[in-house]
């Protein structure tokens, strides 16, 4: 009897082990000029933390962070002006699985001089409303 319970509890904690394990990869890719491309952390094939892309002088493209690791989740994204390291775009996906996103809430474009061009909303993937700007002024709504 007492070996027969001593199987079920280990078995038992060898299932929550199973349960927890999980692959964690450090991603980084180079250009051919041995510049990096894009940095990473993976857990399970999911990104996680800050997702870095670069361009093949060196300089931050865009950085993607992503909340928790449970799915759905909300990921921010942030592009950067080639070498003025000014605002391009700053958006929010909503993440269901490890390859799918949908853009989400208010996504802002800017011009390459660092004004707004135009401002985007969606819900689960769908263009509700899109504006856009000149000077600071709304010269165009879509619905």
């Amino acid at each position: 009897m007492k070996t027969s319970v001593l199987f079920i509890l280990l078995f038992f904690s060898f299932e929550a082990f199973a349960q927890e394990y999980v692959t964690i990869t450090g991603i980084k890719e180079f250009y051919s000029n041995e510049v990096i491309k894009l940095q990473g952390i993976k857990i399970n094939d999911i990104f996680v933390d800050t997702l870095f892309n670069y361009n093949p002088k060196g300089e931050i493209t865009s950085l993607t962070i992503y909340g928790e690791r449970a799915l759905p989740r909300i990921v921010k994204t942030y592009q950067y002006i080639k070498g003025a390291g000014a605002m391009k775009l700053v958006g929010t996906y909503i993440q269901t699985d490890a390859h799918n996103m949908k853009k989400d809430g208010i996504w802002l474009n800017y011009r390459n001089d660092g004004t707004l061009m135009d401002s985007v909303i969606f819900d689960n993937g769908m263009q509700i409303y899109k504006a856009r700007f000149n000077n600071g002024k709304i010269i165009s709504e879509e619905k």
